[in-house]
């Protein structure tokens, strides 16, 4: 009777630890898919804030966008802009020409440049009157 109750016993706690490995390892899926859930959640907090920081920088660039060229004359016939457009070309400068509308009036505008800064505009605005001598106006593009 002692070796049955002995082997019982043995049996119910062979049992118990069967349960307690079956729980464990539910605890440890458990642990494992709250882990990737919380890992899931950062990684996306972490593109979301990346996103921002992309945003605000794309934002930032286009706040420092303001760009300026020089106008060096402006025509409402096209063959006296390109006269003039020629002329400034064979003087070594790499001048284009540009249309615009203004009050319903066709203008043709010979511009030089392309710059980041007014201070930049200003410094080659300089330049060419020293150079060309010839007057120009910084314009924003």
């Amino acid at each position: 009777e002692k070796k049955l109750e002995v082997e019982k016993k043995d049996g119910e706690k062979r049992t118990g630890e069967k349960k307690l490995d079956a729980e464990k390892k539910a605890d440890k899926k458990i642990e494992a898919g709250e882990k990737r859930e919380i890992e899931k959640k950062e990684s996306e907090k972490k593109d979301s804030e990346k996103k921002d920081i992309e945003k605000k920088e794309g934002e930032k660039k286009a706040e420092v966008k303001p760009r300026f060229t020089l106008q060096l004359s402006s025509f409402q016939d096209k063959t006296e802009a390109q006269a003039f457009l020629d002329s400034i070309k064979s003087s070594g400068f790499q001048a284009y020409l540009t249309e615009g509308e203004v009050d319903g009036k066709q203008y043709f505008r010979v511009r030089l440049g392309n710059y980041r800064s007014m201070d930049a505009a200003n410094d080659a605005k300089s330049e060419f009157e020293k150079a060309a001598k010839k007057s120009a106006l910084v314009t924003r593009l």
